[in-house]
């Protein structure tokens, strides 16, 4: 109990612990935004539009009955880019949750920023959980067991599993977009309320 008592007396006075619970949020929080951007402007358009650009034609190595178009091409790069992008949201998000329970270690930083910050990482967390492996394993399934041509665009031709991989994709880019405007408000958050403030 001693030895608890003395570490919140260092947690609060100390700059040390208070530049590290803001620096692990505010760098999780940056990361987590960041990729989202990136991928989101400089990734996933730039894949289709240089498979486009290209012309690239050829097999599909793991599914050779596959019509390949550019957006077969285009779709299966962005789809290998998005495992990456879900590693770095996760390693984002762990910096985030480590300096916002260093915020909360202390009653004197409780207060109703605080609340909102974490209610807000909370339902970011949510988000992320449901269209990282709910949908984007949904996705996967259907890419695995049917034979999508993605070079027919006119709806009513698409078979029920081609629209539906149409919708999941439609909720998987409608989350992230969710994440990144929470992402965004986090930072306007922080910038009101740095979580922990120093004692004098």
């Amino acid at each position: 109990m001693k030895t608890y008592r003395r570490f919140l007396i260092l947690h609060n006075r100390s700059p040390f612990w208070v530049s590290i619970s803001r620096s692990l949020f505010l760098l999780g929080i940056a990361v987590w935004f960041g990729s989202l951007v990136f991928f989101a402007a400089g990734v996933a358009p730039v894949n289709f539009e240089i498979a486009q650009a290209w012309e690239l034609t050829g097999e599909n190595p793991v599914q050779p009955e596959q019509p390949i178009g550019y957006r077969t091409i285009g779709g299966a790069l962005t789809q290998e880019s998005l495992s990456r992008l879900n590693t770095i949201e996760l390693i984002g998000m762990i910096f985030a949750s480590l300096g916002l329970f260093m915020a909360w270690v202390s009653k004197p930083n409780r207060n109703g920023w605080l609340i909102a910050q974490t209610l807000l990482l909370a339902t970011m967390i949510l988000l992320y959980l449901i269209y990282a492996f709910k949908i984007s394993g949904r996705m996967h399934e259907i890419q695995a067991s049917v034979l999508l041509d993605f070079t027919i665009e006119e709806m009513s031709k698409k078979p029920p599993l081609h629209l539906e991989f149409d919708r999941l994709h439609e909720q998987y880019s409608t989350f992230v977009s969710i994440n990144a405007f929470l992402l965004f408000t986090q930072i306007i958050l922080f910038c009101i309320n740095p979580l922990i403030k120093p004692r004098a």
